[in-house]
C-alpha cells in the first residue's frame, strides 16, 4: 500500500509540472505578441496637422530690372549740301538738299572749324529742317530764340531771318522732318519772289529739343524775270532820256540860231 501512494505522487507531481510549464508558456507568448502589436501600431500611426495654425508665407518683392535708354547723341554741326550752287528762281526748276547729323567731336564749342571731321550719325529720333536766309551767319538770332529748338513742336514755325515762302517743297519732303539715320533730303523750288542775290540754306538737327545744332551752305539765286524787268526798265530810262536830251539839243540849237534881216 506504502508504494502505491508513492506512485500517485510522483504522477500527481508530474502533471502539475506539466500544467505549470504550459502556463508560463502561453504567458510568455502572449506577452512577446502583445509588446510586437504595440510596436506596430505605433509606428503606422499617422500624424495630424492642425490647421487653424495661420501659415505666414514671406513675399519676395522683385526689384525690376532698369530698361535700358538709348544714348543721346552730342550733335556737332550738320553736312548741308544741294545739288548745285547756283539756282533760278522760277517756281519749276527742281533742286535737292541733303542734311546729314554729326556726332560732335573734340571741344569745338558752338564752331564748325572742320564738318568733314565729325563723324556721321546714323540713327533715328532726329529731326531736320532746312530754310533759305539772306543772313551769313544765323547762329546770334537762333542762339537768342533756343525755346524754338528745345521744343520740336515748334520747328514748323518760321525760323529767325527765314524767308517764308522762299523754298517751295515738294509734298513728299515736308520742310520739317525726321532724319532717316540721321539724314534728311528735300526737294523744292524757289520762288519768283526771291530776287537775285546770294543767299544760305540752313540745315538744322535737334534731337528731342535736348541737343541741337546747325550749319548753311551758300548759293546763288538768279531770278530772270525780275532780271528781264530790271533790262527793261533801264532800256526804257535810257530811250526817255535820250528823247529828253534831243528836246533839250533841238531848243538848244534854236535859241543859238542867228537870225539875218533882209534889206
Amino acid at each position: 500500500m506504502q508504494q502505491s501512494k508513492s506512485g500517485t505522487s510522483q504522477a500527481q507531481t508530474i502533471i502539475i509540472t506539466a500544467i505549470t510549464i504550459f502556463a508560463l508558456s502561453g504567458f510568455m507568448g502572449g506577452f512577446a505578441f502583445g509588446a510586437f502589436t504595440r510596436s506596430k501600431g505605433l509606428t503606422t500611426q499617422p500624424t495630424t496637422q492642425n490647421h487653424d495654425i495661420p501659415v505666414i508665407v514671406q513675399k519676395v518683392s522683385l526689384t525690376p530690372s532698369p530698361t535700358p535708354q538709348p544714348l543721346q547723341p552730342s550733335l556737332g554741326c550738320p553736312d548741308v549740301e544741294a545739288n548745285v550752287s547756283q539756282m533760278f528762281a522760277d517756281n519749276q526748276t527742281t533742286y535737292n538738299a541733303t542734311v546729314q547729323a554729326k556726332d560732335k567731336t573734340g571741344n569745338q564749342g558752338n564752331k564748325c572749324p572742320n564738318i568733314a571731321l565729325e563723324r556721321p550719325l546714323v540713327i533715328d529720333g532726329i529731326t531736320c529742317k532746312i530754310w533759305l536766309t539772306k543772313a551769313q551767319d544765323p547762329s546770334g538770332e537762333l542762339s537768342r530764340n533756343l525755346n524754338q529748338l528745345q521744343h520740336v513742336d515748334q520747328l514748323n514755325e518760321p525760323s529767325p531771318n527765314e524767308i517764308e515762302s522762299g523754298l517751295i517743297f515738294d509734298a513728299t519732303t515736308p520742310q520739317v522732318q525726321p532724319c532717316k539715320q540721321g539724314q534728311g533730303n528735300w526737294k523744292f523750288t524757289i520762288s519768283s519772289t526771291v530776287s537775285s542775290g546770294d543767299y544760305f540754306i540752313v540745315g538744322l538737327t535737334d534731337w528731342q529739343g535736348i541737343h541741337y545744332n546747325w550749319s548753311w551752305y551758300q548759293l546763288q539765286v538768279v531770278n530772270a524775270s525780275q532780271s528781264n524787268n530790271d533790262n527793261q526798265s533801264n532800256a526804257a530810262s535810257q530811250s526817255k532820256k535820250k528823247q529828253k536830251d534831243q528836246q533839250n539839243g533841238n531848243a538848244n540849237q534854236g535859241d543859238n540860231s542867228i537870225k539875218l534881216t533882209l534889206p
